[in-house]
This record gives structure tokens, sequence and C-alpha cells, in this order.
């Protein structure tokens, strides 16, 4: 197991490569510059000149992909285990499947998904260290909190057209209140974010509306058990059935898309139950975030 050695400690693809600690071989990884982590992601300003004026017309502004430079040395206590920790630095994955950095800094930990962004460098540094230059880029900006945060609103059952049972359900945990077919989440960043949505029935035409702004979006869809999901991706903009078939072309009219502001945010589950049965189970909406930071 690797030694951590000094803050932060950064940890890619589950560990296959870490810095700033003394892994199982006995090499000392030490991150000596970091670049782009600890920083905002690189901004886009949007502006035009204006014509025989002062000035520019403004536009909105965006982040653009987030490029992380760590260079630092290591040092082994072996000739052959130096050469291959300079294989295994040098053979880390460029596929275009992402992978996790995880950073742990001494106030929180954090991560982003990421893959190769320009060769691994290394160079000698006497029979038993090395230079070393790793560039990662992670085309979503955004730095995610490690844990992952969930809740759940239900419907309940309706007694007459308008009137609710006065019973309270779980909302989850990870800053989530409220009970019955709304619940609020906390995104603790300062970044927006997305959220994963998976809507169980009984219940026709699912959806969620977001209380303070009104967006909401709405699916055409007919989920006739607890065993039906439609999965709603508010990031990726997707919608699947069982998580596989398509459902995005069964958004209603009025709807639009959403992501989590920082701070705390209701969302209310909408839908019409699709079951008289009171034995049934009553329909759900699970919501699953991270907390992001720009």
């Amino acid at each position: 197991m690797s030694v951590p050695i000094a803050t932060p400690v950064y940890s890619l693809a589950e560990g296959a490569w870490e810095g700033n600690v003394e892994d199982d071989e006995g090499v000392a990884w030490v991150v000596t510059a970091e670049e782009g982590w600890s920083s905002s992601a690189p901004v886009r300003p949007r502006a035009e000149d204006r014509e025989a004026s002062h000035g520019a017309w403004g536009g909105p502004g965006y982040y653009s992909a987030r490029v992380i430079t760590l260079t630092g040395t290591a040092v082994a206590p072996s000739r052959t285990a130096m050469l291959r920790a300079k294989d295994r630095i040098r053979f880390l994955t460029p596929d275009a499947d992402p992978v996790v950095l995880r950073v742990d800094e001494a106030h929180m930990s954090r991560q982003a998904a990421v893959r190769l962004g320009a060769d691994v460098k290394t160079t000698d540094r006497g029979a038993i260290g090395f230079d070393f230059s790793l560039t990662l880029l992670a085309v979503d900006p955004r730095r995610y909190g490690v844990v992952a945060l969930s809740a759940t609103a239900t419907l309940p059952t309706e007694t007459a057209p308008g009137r609710t049972y006065p019973r309270l359900y779980p909302s989850g945990y990870g800053g989530a209140t409220g009970g019955g077919a709304a619940v609020e989440v906390l995104n603790a960043g300062t970044f927006a974010t997305g959220a994963v949505l998976r809507f169980y029935g009984p219940v026709n035409q699912p959806g969620v509306e977001e209380e303070t702004t009104g967006a909401r979006l709405r699916y055409d869809v007919l989920l006739a058990t607890d065993a039906d999901m439609l999965e709603v991706d508010l990031a990726r903009r997707t919608a699947l059935l069982g998580g596989t078939a398509s459902r995005r072309s069964r958004l209603l009219a009025g709807s639009a898309w959403f992501l989590l502001p920082p701070g705390p945010t209701r969302l209310r589950m909408l839908g019409v139950r699709a079951s008289s049965d009171a034995a049934d189970p009553d329909p759900r909406m699970d919501v699953e975030w991270r907390s992001a930071w720009n």
C-alpha cells in the first residue's frame, strides 16, 4: 500500500499512478509543480469590437477543457525499481475512455475525468531517479466531489382529485431534505452540476420541475410497474428506458433542460400515478449528483 509523503496526493485510475506518495515498490513520487488543477479552467469570453464606438459587445462566456500538468521527480531504491517505475508512468493509456484523477487536498477531496493530453516525458536523474511530466486533459472542466450524493422523492397515493395523504417519505442523504413529491438537493460547490434522475413506476408521463426557476422536463412515457425505469441525465441530456433504449424524442412540449446551481435546489417529481391499487408501490424519483467546483 502506498504511503503519502506530501499533500496534495494525486491518484490516477484508482492507483495506476500516484503522486506525492511512496509506492509499493519503495519509489518516492514527488510532484514539484502543478498547473491547471488548483486554478480555474481556461475562460472563453465572447466579445466583438463595436464598430465606430468604444468597447465591445459582450456575450455569455464559457470555460474550456481543463489541462492539468504534473511535473516532479521519482526516486527509487534500486536501478531495477526505477526502470519499472518509468514503465508504469510512460505506459498510461491514451484511450478515449477517460479515467478518474482524484486529488486529496488538506481541506477536501475532489476528482475529474481525464485522459492523456500529451506525451509522458521522463528524464533520467542519476542511476535511480528521474524527472517526469504528466499532462492530462479533462474535457469537462468541473472538479467534482468524490462522494456521489443521492435523494429520493415519492409520488404519494391520491385519495381524491387534488388531495394526497399527509405522509412524509425518506428524502435520501448527503445534503437532501424534504418529503412527498419534492426533495431538496444541495450542490456544495461553486459550479452548476448535473444529476441523474431515475423514475420508477407505476407512473404516466414522469418528469421533474426545478421549483426556483420553474424549468421542467416531462416525458410521454408509461412506466407500468416499479420494475420499469426511465433514466434522465441532466448533463448529457439523455433519456433511456431501462438504461438502454433512448426516449429523448418523447420529451413533451414546454420542457427545458437545467443543471443544479450552487446551493440548495428543490426538485419536484411530476407524473400521474398509473395504478389505483393501494398495494402497489408509490412511484418514485431517485436523484444522484456530485457537488462541483470550477
